[in-house]
C-alpha cells in the first residue's frame, strides 16, 4: 500500500488529536503522553514518524523542547531537532543548542553548539555534548562565565573558565571541570586541575573565595587565597592559608556546623613565628588563637557560648585579627521551668595590654541567675523575683563572692484625663564576701563579709499629647518621675560614691537601677516628635534629675549634689539625609560635657557618614575628642572610590586611614585598599598595608 501523507496546519484540535496518535502503544501514564505543535505537521504512517516545521513545541516526559525543525521517528524513539533549540528540564534547567539528537524518551543523545543557563546569569557553553540517562551531560572543551555576552560573539568576555571536559550532574545539581584555565580577556592566567560548583540557586558553593594580596608593616607582603569546601548541607569549612614574607605561613580554618541541636562556628589560627617576630612579643615557639560561638539545645537546656582566646596578648593585633584591648569569652546555660528561668554562666575577661603575658585577667566562675514571674500578683500588677550568685577571681585585685535577691513589682493605669500612671517597687538583699589575699577592694570595709538590704519605690507620670494636621503629625510627651531609695548607710557610702553604679543619659534617666545602686531623686523631661507629609521626621528630648538624698554619686556620673547635668538627644531625617546627636550639658554654665553626633547621606552615586565623640576631662578620665569620616563616590559606571578616617582630635593624630578603589560589574569585583594603622599595642608598631581583593561572581565572594 502506498504511503499516505496527511498535512495538518497548526491548530489546538489537531495538536491534541496528533498527540493521541503518537503515544507509544505501551504507555499508560500521563507523563508518557506527548504533545506537539508547529506551524506545519506531517505524519508518515508507514514510517511511523512526524516532521514538524516552524515554531515547534513538544511536551514529553515532563520536558519542553522548542526548535525550528523536528523529525520524530517513533519507531526508533529518536528525535532530531535543528535551529534555535531550547530544552527545558522539569527542574527548570534550560539547554540551548543548534542541533540535538535525542532517544530513549529524551534520556540519551548528542548535542552540538550548546549553552546551559545557570543561576546568577552564568552560562556553560560547549561545541559538543552527550546526554546519558537524562542526568549526566558531558561536554567537551567547555567554557564557563558569569559575564554578559559581548556585542561581538567572537570577542572573549572579561573572564571565563576554559576546560578540557566538564560533567553536569542533574541529580546532584553540580558541574565538575577537569584541566582548567582562568582566562582574562582571552589570556590564560591560572591553571587548576579540577573544580566544581552547584547548579542550583544556593549560596553554598565549593571553590575559591576572593583572594587578598597585599603588604603591611606587620607581616610584609602577603597573599591569602581562601577555599570554601561544602562538605554537606549542614556543615562546611573554609581554609585560609596566608603566605607572608616576614612570618612565613599563617594557617586558619573556619568551621560551620548546623545540627539538630542548633548551630556553632569555630575559627582556628596558628603559625610558627619567624625571624625577629619569634622573640619580639616574647618567646613563643607557637602562636595561635581560637574563636568560637554558637547556640545549642541539650535536654531542654540552651547552651550559648562565645570564645575568644589567643596564645598571647599581641597575637590577634599582630596578625590583623582583632585590635580589641579587652577579650571576653563566655559560656551560658539557660532553661525555663514554667514561670521560672535559670541560667549558669562562666565569663573570662582578658585585658590585652601588649605585654608578654596578661597580668589582668578576671574570671567569673560561675554566675548563677534565677528569675520567677508571678502570674497573679496583688493589686493587678506584675511581679518578678530575681536571685543570683556570682563568684569572680582576679589576677590583680580581690576575689569576690556576691549573693543577691531582688523582688520587682509594678502596676500602671491611664486615668480619664489621659495621664499615664506607673508605680514601681524594688526590694533587694545583697551579701558580699571578699578575699583580701591580694589587694584591697576599692570600696571595701575592714570586714571580709557584709550584707545589705535596700528598697526603692518610683512614681512615674506622663501625659502623651498628639496633634494631627493636614501637613504633619506632632507628639508631645512631658514626663515626671520620683524615686525614693532606702537602705543601709554603709551600702550607699561604699557603692554609690565609687561612681560605677550610675551614669546619666537620655536613655537611663527614667530607668530604675538596683536598689543598692539608687539614690532618691526626681526626674523630669519632655519629648517632642513631628512627622510631615514631605518625609521630614524629627524627635527631640531634654531632661534632668534633681537629687533628693544626702548621698552623692561621683561627679563623672553627671548627677551632682543637687541638680544633675542636662541630658538631651535629637534625631532628624529628611529624604536621604539623617543626623543623630546625644549630649550632656553642665547644669550651671551649660557647657558641653559629652557629645556624640552622627551624620549620614546617600544617593545613587554618593554616600557619606561622619561620627563625632567628645568627653570633657573627668567624664571618663582624660579629655577625649575623636571623629570618624567615610565617603564613597561612584565616578563611572563600574568604578567607585571609598575613603575612611578615624582621628583623635585632641592630639591631631589620625588613628586609622583607609582608601579603596573599587570596580564592580555583572561578573567581577575588585578592590585595591590602602590602610594605615597608627595605634601601638605593646611591641606591635603602627603599620601601613596595601591589599588587593579580587572576586569572580558565582565563584567567589568579596566582602566590602
Amino acid at each position: 500500500m502506498s504511503q499516505k501523507m496527511n498535512k495538518l496546519r497548526k491548530n489546538p484540535i489537531y495538536a491534541v488529536a496528533l498527540s493521541l496518535l503518537i503515544v507509544p502503544a505501551l504507555s499508560v501514564s500521563a507523563q508518557d503522553q506527548a504533545q506537539i505543535e508547529a506551524d506545519s505537521l506531517t505524519f508518515n504512517q508507514d514510517q511511523n514518524s512526524v516532521a514538524a516545521q516552524g515554531n515547534v513545541n513538544i511536551l514529553y516526559q515532563g520536558k519542553s523542547l522548542t526548535a525550528d525543525d523536528v523529525i520524530w521517528d517513533q519507531g526508533k524513539d529518536i528525535i532530531k531537532a535543528d535551529g534555535n533549540i531550547n530544552l527545558i528540564d522539569p527542574d527548570g534547567t534550560r539547554t540551548r543548542a543548534a542541533h540535538m539528537e535525542l532517544r530513549d524518551k529524551m534520556q540519551n543523545g548528542n548535542m552540538e553548539r550548546i549553552s546551559v543557563d545557570l543561576p546568577d546569569n552564568a552560562r556553560l557553553q560547549s561545541p559538543s555534548a552527550t546526554l546519558q540517562n537524562g542526568t549526566l551531560l558531558t561536554m567537551s572543551s567547555p567554557t564557563y562565565t558569569a559575564c554578559e555576552p559581548c556585542e561581538n560573539p567572537e570577542d572573549a568576555p572579561f573572564w571565563q573558565i576554559r576546560s578540557r571536559e566538564s560533567v553536569q550532574n542533574k541529580t546532584t545539581q553540580t558541574v565538575s571541570y577537569w584541566h582548567n584555565t582562568l582566562d582574562i580577556y582571552g589570556l590564560p592566567i591560572i591553571y587548576t586541575p579540577y573544580f566544581s560548583h552547584p547548579t542550583s540557586d544556593v549560596k553554598k558553593r565549593s571553590g575559591f573565595l576572593a583572594p587578598s594580596i597585599g603588604s603591611d608593616g606587620k607581616l610584609g607582603a602577603n597573599i591569602t587565597t581562601p577555599y570554601f569546601i561544602d562538605l554537606a548541607p549542614n556543615y562546611d569549612i573554609t581554609l585560609r592559608p596566608q603566605i607572608t614574607t616576614d612570618e612565613g605561613i599563617v594557617l586558619s580554618a573556619d568551621w560551620r556546623h548546623l545540627t539538630t541541636a542548633g548551630q556553632y562556628e569555630m575559627t582556628l589560627i596558628g603559625t610558627e613565628p619567624q625571624d625577629e617576630l619569634a622573640t619580639v612579643d616574647g618567646d613563643h615557639p607557637f602562636r595561635g588563637g581560637i574563636l568560637a560561638k554558637g547556640e545549642l539545645s541539650v535536654s531542654d537546656w540552651i547552651l550559648d557560648f562565645d570564645i575568644v582566646e589567643p596564645s598571647d596578648d599581641t597575637f590577634f593585633d599582630r596578625y590583623n585579627i582583632s585590635d580589641e584591648t579587652t577579650l571576653t569569652s563566655n559560656a551560658k546555660l539557660m532553661r525555663s521551668f514554667g514561670q521560672d528561668n535559670v541560667s549558669i554562666e562562666m565569663v573570662n575577661y582578658r585585658y590585652v595590654t601588649g605585654g608578654n603575658g596578661s597580668t589582668n585577667i578576671q574570671h567569673i566562675l560561675p554566675s548563677v541567675q534565677h528569675t520567677r514571674r508571678f502570674a497573679n500578683p496583688f493589686l493587678g500588677g506584675k511581679m518578678t523575683l530575681a536571685n543570683s550568685a556570682i563568684h569572680s577571681v582576679r589576677n590583680y585585685g580581690y576575689d569576690l563572692t556576691e549573693l543577691r535577691s531582688r523582688l520587682d513589682w509594678y502596676t500602671s493605669t491611664i486615668d480619664r484625663h489621659g495621664l499615664v500612671w506607673r508605680v514601681d517597687n524594688r526590694l533587694q538583699w545583697d551579701g558580699f564576701y571578699y578575699n583580701q589575699g591580694k589587694h584591697q577592694a576599692t570600696f571595701q570595709t575592714a570586714a571580709n563579709d557584709e550584707t545589705y538590704i535596700a528598697n526603692s519605690i518610683a512614681l512615674n507620670v506622663e501625659y502623651p499629647l498628639v496633634r494631627f494636621g493636614p501637613m504633619a503629625t506632632q507628639n508631645l510627651k512631658p514626663r515626671v518621675q520620683i524615686i525614693g531609695a532606702m537602705g543601709d548607710n554603709d551600702y550607699f557610702t561604699q557603692y554609690l560614691r565609687s561612681g560605677v553604679a550610675q551614669d546619666i543619659s537620655p536613655s537611663a534617666l527614667f530607668r530604675m537601677d538596683a536598689p543598692g545602686q539608687e539614690t532618691s531623686r526626681a526626674n523630669y523631661g519632655v519629648e517632642y516628635s513631628i512627622e510631615t507629609n514631605s518625609d521630614l521626621r524629627a524627635k527631640f528630648f531634654v531632661g534632668q534629675s534633681y537629687n533628693l538624698d544626702k548621698y552623692t554619686l561621683a561627679s563623672k556620673t553627671g548627677y551632682g549634689d543637687d541638680e544633675s547635668n542636662i541630658v538631651s538627644n535629637a534625631n532628624l531625617s529628611f529624604g536621604q539625609f539623617s543626623v543623630n546627636t546625644e549630649f550632656r550639658l553642665d547644669q550651671v554654665d551649660r557647657s558641653v560635657l559629652r557629645n556624640q553626633t552622627s551624620v549620614a547621606y546617600a544617593n545613587d552615586r554618593f554616600s557619606a557618614d561622619a561620627r563625632y565623640s567628645f568627653y570633657e576631662t573627668g567624664q571618663i578620665g582624660d579629655r577625649l575628642e575623636d571623629a570618624a569620616y567615610g565617603a564613597r563616590y561612584r565616578f563611572a559606571q563600574n568604578w567607585s572610590v571609598r575613603g575612611q578616617r578615624q582621628e583623635n582630635l585632641r592630639t591631631g593624630v589620625a588613628v586609622n586611614d583607609s582608601l579603596s578603589l573599587l570596580y564592580e560589574d555583572d561578573c567581577t569585583m575588585l578592590e585595591i585598599r590602602y590602610t594605615k594603622d597608627n595605634t601601638q599595642v605593646g611591641n606591635v608598631e603602627p603599620s601601613s598595608s596595601i591589599n588587593i581583593y579580587f572576586a569572580l561572581r558565582t565563584l567567589s565572594e568579596l566582602n566590602n
